[in-house]
């Protein structure tokens, strides 16, 4: 967390281009970097800790409180900047040498009170039991990413590879969406035209999250996720000739609706990650398994889909995006359903 909040507070403060050069984007990329570090550490801790404090029937949707704060932080900063753009201007010379870090640098309260929240919370008695060596005689591991892929390296490789998709229409449905919808190459909205639909998006994302979170509690977490990938690739088709209509209406119907299918899956991953792990090295697997899926589905993904954009047009974008939802839903096939898993055990049948 504090890796986080010092990362997104010097990007705020970072001198531009003109100031110091070409040092100002490579000290940007690196602050992104960390960023995405920390995410990924801080993600795996947050899901955890909701999972094994729930009753086992409503795990699902105990665990996906944590994963509202994607839908939450987008509609909150959606906001933020929209409010700085309307009082400065679309694109008045204020919002471009200060405005847009007002942002960054005020998101050191939110990091000081989550961080004041997670000090003062005890470790599960799920963790306590497993620390416990009269419980679990080999003790918690000291080498817990040795110790994770050499037992359950299917589950690390496939449940990365089932949450590529819910990461690359992550990704893809909020920063590349939003400079498609305001760049003249793209739709050429006005900025506070796509803040104002960020915000709407974002609350069916975060309705969606509950909503399919509480799903998986009644039908299983893989079914849900099966689902939301089947869904997902006819959507990725679609998507881009609903967006190039180029009216705010079109936009808000393909910005919402690719937040409801990444919706569709994120709800259940946060208890079906971490139900697919052993207690000793649970935070990692998880941890290891979600990063993976992030590298490839939130890290490569918008990239190339930029790069295609820009040579073949959007709809190699959906085609793009097509196949990492097939990828994902092959990938959720070959993991076994875990609802109803007992987390208290050392070991679960997921596991083995």
């Amino acid at each position: 967390m504090l890796i986080m909040g010092i990362a997104t507070v010097t990007i705020g403060l970072l001198p531009d281009a003109s100031v110091i050069g070409i040092a100002a984007p490579i000290i940007l990329v690196v602050l992104r970097f960390l960023q995405g570090f920390a995410v990924g550490g801080e993600w795996a801790g947050a899901a955890l800790m909701a999972a094994e404090y729930a009753p086992p029937k409503h795990r699902g949707l105990f665990a996906a409180f944590p994963q509202l704060g994607p839908s939450i932080g987008f509609a909150l900063a959606s906001a933020t900047f929209l409010i700085i753009n309307l009082s400065l201007g679309d694109k008045s010379e204020a919002f471009l040498t200060y405005g847009w870090r007002i942002p960054f640098v005020g998101s050191a309260v939110l990091v000081m009170i989550g961080l004041y929240i997670r000090l003062k919370i005890e470790e599960t008695p799920v963790f306590k039991q497993a620390s416990d060596e009269s419980a679990v005689p080999t003790g918690p591991r000291k080498l817990p990413v040795w110790e994770s892929v050499r037992n359950q390296p299917r589950q690390i490789l496939l449940g990365g590879a089932s949450t590529m998709m819910l990461l690359a229409f992550f990704y893809i449905g909020t920063a590349f969406l939003s400079s498609y919808g305001t760049s003249a190459e793209g739709l050429g909205h006005s900025r506070s035209t796509i803040l104002s639909l960020g915000i709407v998006g974002a609350m069916f994302f975060a309705a969606g999250t509950l909503g399919s979170a509480m799903l998986s509690d009644r039908i299983g977490r893989r079914a849900v996720i099966v689902g939301s990938c089947v869904v997902a690739i006819p959507w990725s088709l679609l998507l881009f000739p609903i967006l190039d209509i180029g009216t705010s209406w079109s936009f808000a119907i393909g910005l919402s609706g690719t937040l409801l299918i990444v919706a569709g899956i994120y709800g259940p991953v946060g208890a079906f990650l971490p139900e697919l792990f052993a207690t000793r090295y649970r935070y990692t697997g998880a941890g290891m398994a979600y990063n993976l899926g992030a590298l490839v589905g939130g890290g490569v993904t918008p990239l190339v889909a930029a790069s295609l954009g820009a040579s073949l047009g959007s709809p190699a974008i959906g085609l793009l995006l097509a196949g990492v939802s097939l990828v994902s839903l092959f990938a959720t096939f070959g993991l076994p359903e875990t609802r109803g898993i007992d987390l208290a055990a050392s070991g679960n049948t997921a596991a083995r």
